[in-house]
């Protein structure tokens, strides 16, 4: 037995028993868990108990949902009906609502949500958010070196990254992309490449468009041969749906209630908007602004193509980790919340478990300046894209030159 002098010449405190290995991985997964569980049941009861005013984009959803729901379909996108579906909403947004510019199967999948009373439909939709980001993160990175032994851990940063939380606090659809893309990750990686799993998750990846369709033209230059027929499948598959839904006719009244939707002001050059053309004429007032930004938009669309290229010797995971800050960058229409997809690019960085953890924790901390009032010229979440983007291209480009 070491005397006390000799324990502490070995930084022992007399008295005291290091706590075991197993003892340590388990406050690792309990402890997270258990702060996660507590937020949550929190939020639940402040939701289920106050007189709470509902932000962000559920109004439009729940509206969208209750029309299809009583049968308003045809109605959908006339702003007169959306704007009585939320009336007697309790929503934080300006008088007139929020506009509902998603194809049509969209409010269809939020009917049984519309057919509930308001907050409860509410509530389990942030509860459905809150559970796509955990199963984003087991499925797409639990066994990841740099994951591996701290998924619970990593799960209550990347909620403490504000673009995620304000995601799932504003209702977006950010989180539950996330793990689509996760899952479409998982599926390009397989040797066994499933053509009908590739094309549904091709096909709900159209659902927002402005993310699906780059997407998809990807894919589709990585493997012509092997992914072409996935890609039609998807888009048939999309149409087919919309057409089940609402009729034959749904395509153009669609694509005129998005040229409205557009038209709006602060769309395009909102002060929240993270791409290159939103960020660029929000920011700067120049008549060159605009195009400039879409510029910008075609280079990182030769960029994203160059690297999807099936001559390009690039995992899937890594092609991924740029893909995602750069369909971001390309959009005309990005805001801010959609951030949450660079999450793909920090958790796929071939980085040790600590490094991860810390890189995790100075994002999700930085992510806040906004929030509390810092706005450096441009919203703070188009620099962490920006960063995001360029990690990811260098990082490419040093390992295919090693």
């Amino acid at each position: 037995m070491l005397s006390d002098s000799g324990e502490q010449a070995r930084g022992v405190v007399p008295g005291l028993v290091r706590p075991s290995s197993q003892i340590i991985e388990w406050r690792f997964k309990t402890y997270p868990l258990a702060l996660i569980a507590v937020l949550v049941l929190a939020t639940m009861f402040i939701i289920k108990t106050e007189d709470v005013q509902v932000g962000g984009d559920f109004p439009a959803f729940y509206g969208a949902g209750h029309m299809v729901w009583s049968g308003d379909m045809d109605a959908l996108y006339e702003p007169d009906r959306q704007i009585e579906a939320q009336s007697d909403l309790p929503i934080s947004t300006e008088p007139g609502g929020l506009y509902f510019a998603y194809p049509p199967i969209v409010a269809t999948l939020f009917a049984p949500l519309g057919a509930l009373p308001f907050i409860d439909a509410y509530a389990l939709y942030t509860l459905i958010l809150v559970a796509a980001t955990a199963f984003a993160v087991r499925i797409g990175w639990a066994k990841r070196p740099n994951v591996s032994g701290r998924t619970s851990l990593v799960l209550l940063l990347v909620l403490a990254f504000a673009p995620v939380f304000r995601a799932i606090i504003g209702s977006q659809t950010t989180t539950l992309y996330v793990l689509l893309f996760a899952l479409l990750t998982r599926e390009l990686e397989r040797q066994d490449q499933s053509e009908l799993s590739l094309a549904a998750l091709l096909t709900l990846s159209l659902f927002k468009p402005q993310l699906g369709l780059p997407l998809i033209g990807l894919v589709v230059i990585h493997d012509v041969r092997r992914n072409w027929r996935p890609a039609t499948m998807a888009a048939a598959a999309f149409y087919l749906l919309n057409t089940l839904v609402a009729g034959f006719g749904w395509f153009g009244v669609w694509i005129s209630a998005l040229a409205d939707y557009n038209s709006l002001p602060g769309v395009q050059d909102s002060p929240l908007s993270i791409s290159w053309v939103g960020a660029l004429t929000s920011a700067v007032d120049w008549p060159g602004a605009e195009a400039l930004g879409f510029g910008l938009a075609a280079v990182t669309v030769v960029i994203l193509m160059l690297v999807w290229r099936p001559e390009t010797p690039v995992p899937v995971r890594d092609r991924m980790s740029l893909t995602m800050p750069g369909i971001l960058l390309l959009s005309p229409h990005t805001v801010f919340y959609e951030a949450g997809l660079i999450l793909f690019t920090l958790l796929n960085a071939r980085s040790g478990r600590r490094a991860t953890l810390l890189v995790l924790f100075v994002v999700a901390a930085v992510s806040w300046v906004e929030p509390v009032g810092i706005r450096p010229l441009v919203h703070p979440n188009f620099w962490l894209i920006l960063a995001a983007f360029v990690y990811a291209l260098v990082t490419l480009v040093q390992r295919r030159r090693s």
